[in-house]
């Protein structure tokens, strides 16, 4: 019998001007459970989640419960009152912002019961909150026909508007076919939550990913991938520019494309996240499929392009010998220090329920897209990043799901972990979560092994099961391979040392 478990660890770094801490939380139960959104709290700098404990895989006859918790930064965990059913209504947060004035927005769905067909109806649902977690007002909004009962809802953003109000996207999904269809937008009204307008458009296919201003705030940009772009004539990535007052299209831009190369396609894909810079240049970051369209090779990647859509640099921080994806909700954030933090999964299979271990991958990059620091979490299990935030301390919150086909059944553990600036979860050698600084691969491999590193110069040793000293090289590259044609097949122990400390260490094997 499983049981809801919550781990935190807290821990104060003495080298700092201030303290650091980090923390863990797993939450498991017999349902499917993720936590779906993270928000940052700026005023109490507290973060504020959705825990989601679902039903069993593929239950088509259950609708999933959401509880909201609010974590310090001791990692001291309380639940939030919101009630998610009443009479016989269900209600869904699925996107939460935290105002300036300490007030909290939060959309989702509201479905509805019908007793007679024992089916559940989806309507919108929008709520605010004070800073007392008291409600201000909500609302239940049916859509226009016939998207009112013909339809399903992902991919919630929510966009500030300059006005005060909130403008609400998502994807609609017609439950015929299970495909994406059109996304949707209202304009929800910030003091009582009545919706002043809505615009509904229509594509073949197509997910929202991000909405945002443009950099004068005189349009309204959104993000969409898998959609008809006329500007590359087929389906892509793009940005389609809006009217602020009526939400019409005004213009749209293709992101995939090379302008020096037609026949490369430079290279985003789903998921993405797309945020605006100081100086309003726009910043596009997540996984990318390069470099032609017969050859696919996965990365993350981050593209700037300036005020025109002018592409101004561009930089990817993975390599082609692994399969890499970002965060599904949220894979990217800026820090005061106006740096951008990364999260993503290193080597993902995906498919729902995996035998297959792998990584979580962090990042911190600089203004000119630099890289800074990578870390490397996991290897014990199947680890999804969901969403991110950045934190005031320079570092991260991050959640997802865990699944080991050792230890669940058909149902998958949410986790939630914040690091400190330097992207470390409390000290190394204590932490539930293995995380590296380096990162050994193919494992298990043959004949070479590839090494990945931010910490060099050092030393790479790789020994056999009784410590026998087998291959040392020194390091002074990001990536570095590494010939293991010698030796036989078997598990060998890895070390990486900088100024005669070991930094990090771990198993390889080769099969």
């Amino acid at each position: 019998m499983k049981y809801l478990l919550i781990f935190s660890v807290f821990y104060f770094v003495s080298a700092s001007l201030c303290a650091q801490n980090s923390y863990e939380f797993f939450f498991s139960t017999n349902d499917d459970d993720q936590i779906m959104f993270v928000c940052q709290d700026v005023i109490d700098n507290e973060q504020i989640l959705l825990y989601t404990r679902d039903c069993k895989y593929n239950d088509s006859s259950c609708v999933s419960a959401r509880f909201i918790y609010k974590i310090n930064t001791s990692g001291d965990t309380s639940r939030l009152p919101f009630i998610d059913q009443r009479n016989d209504t269900l209600f869904s947060i699925n996107n939460i912002i935290r105002e300036e004035n300490g007030d909290y927005f939060m959309t989702g769905l509201a479905y509805l019961s019908d007793s007679n067909s024992f089916i559940w109806f989806e309507s919108d649902y929008n709520v605010k909150w004070n800073s007392s977690y008291q409600i201000i007002w909500e609302s239940i909004n049916s859509r226009p026909s016939p998207y009112d009962t013909l339809s399903k809802s992902s991919n919630f953003k929510i966009l500030k508007l300059i006005n005060g109000n909130y403008l609400v996207g998502k994807t609609i999904l017609t439950l015929e076919t299970g495909v994406a269809t059109r996304y949707y937008l209202t304009e929800v009204d910030a003091a009582d939550g009545s919706i002043i307008k809505s615009a509904i458009q229509d594509y073949s296919n197509g997910y929202l990913q991000g909405l945002t201003y443009n950099h004068d705030s005189s349009e309204i940009l959104v993000h969409m991938s898998r959609t008809w772009m006329n500007e590359c004539h087929r389906n892509s990535c793009g940005v389609f520019s809006l009217d602020t007052a009526t939400y019409d299209t005004l213009s749209s831009y293709c992101y995939n494309r090379d302008d020096d190369d037609p026949q490369k396609y430079w290279c985003v894909h789903v998921p993405y996240n797309a945020k605006l810079k100081e100086n309003g240049n726009l910043i596009i970051s997540g996984t990318g499929d390069c470099t032609t369209l017969s050859d696919k090779e996965y990365y993350l990647f981050i593209y700037e392009y300036d005020t025109a859509f002018n592409l101004l640099n561009r930089a990817f921080y993975t390599d082609k010998d692994t399969l890499y994806d970002a965060g599904w909700y949220e894979s990217m954030a800026f820090n005061e220090a106006n740096e951008i933090l990364l999260a993503g999964n290193h080597d993902r299979m995906q498919v729902p329920f995996s035998s297959y271990y792998n990584y979580i991958y962090l990042a911190k990059v600089n203004s000119d897209l630099q890289l800074i620091t990578e870390r490397y979490m996991g290897g014990d299990a199947e680890y999804v990043v969901l969403s991110m935030d950045a934190t005031e301390d320079g570092g991260m919150v991050v959640s997802g799901t865990r699944y080991d086909y050792q230890v669940n059944d058909n149902e998958h553990d949410a986790f939630i972990f914040k690091t400190d600036g330097n992207l470390w979860v409390d000290i190394q050698e204590n932490s539930t979560m293995e995380i590296h600084s380096a990162l050994v691969y193919p494992n298990p491999g043959s004949n070479k092994l590839m090494l990945r590193t931010m910490e060099y110069p050092s030393t790479f040793e790789l020994r056999d099961m009784h410590g026998n000293l087998l291959i040392k090289k020194q390091i002074n590259n990001h990536i570095s391979e590494i010939s293991t044609e010698f030796l036989q097949n078997g598990i060998y122990l890895w070390n990486l040392i900088q100024n005669n400390y070991q930094i990090d260490n771990g198993k390889w094997l080769k099969k």
